[in-house]
């Protein structure tokens, strides 16, 4: 019986350690990466990590407008550590699908390496209200912000998420997530609200590309979920 006992031990106790929940900092940090250019930097999201022919093909979903005509592109990821950011992962990277219409982009890691230790998983478009976060790399640095969704609009028979989650330059690509931790979404741009002298925005209108048409356009690609 103590046998029994320890071995019921054992294996509860390997129970609770798999299914350990994320932390927020993971769930959110985590998938969200640096595509580092030659001109600047936007964000993507590591959708799949699988191992194939011998080794792992990590794939980055971002933004067309992001790294269309790109000769050189390196993806970063860091991580806070305290109050500190930390890069902790660098690779290259090139395009394996891009839509410029719908405006997205797959890029696959060139580099060697190991399977990726975090990778988002898509959820559903979300509703109006719902809570949702923008993490990116806004001027080069990594952040997150929250906001409620506002509504949807149509441009040219095209429909973003609009949100009320503050992006700025360089989240395009990036993730936009529910508090599931689920990916809803991709910022895609912006649109500043100024002062009547125009020179200092007060408020901005972010618009996300919703996860429906991130799942279509992943259709038959090794990221396809």
């Amino acid at each position: 019986m103590k046998y029994l006992a320890l071995v019921l031990a054992v294996v509860i106790g390997l129970i609770t350690i798999s299914f350990q929940p994320k932390s927020p900092v993971d769930t959110f940090f985590g998938p969200t990466v640096k595509v580092q250019l030659e001109n600047g930097n936007g964000s993507g999201t590591v959708i799949a990590s699988k191992f194939d022919h011998g080794q792992y093909k990590t794939y980055v979903l971002t933004n067309a407008h992001v790294v269309n005509g790109q000769k050189s592109i390196k993806v970063l990821s860091s991580v806070y550590i305290g109050n500190h950011v930390v890069t902790v992962y660098t690779n290259t990277a090139e395009v394996y699908k891009i839509n410029v219409n719908e405006d997205l982009a797959l890029l696959v890691l060139t580099g060697k390496g190991d399977r990726f230790p975090h990778v988002a998983t898509l959820g559903e478009d979300p509703d109006i209200f719902d809570t949702v976060y923008a993490v990116g790399y806004p001027y080069g640095s990594v952040a997150l912000t929250k906001g409620i969704v506002t509504g949807y609009l149509e441009e040219d028979k095209v429909s973003f998420v609009r949100v009320s989650a503050q992006v700025s330059h360089g989240n395009s690509g990036g993730a936009l997530f529910n508090e599931s931790g689920r990916l809803v979404g991709v910022p895609t741009w912006v649109t500043s609200i100024s002062t009547m002298v125009g020179a200092v925005p007060i408020n901005y209108l972010a618009h996300s590309t919703p996860v429906s048409r991130v799942k279509r356009f992943l259709s038959g690609t090794p990221a396809e979920d």
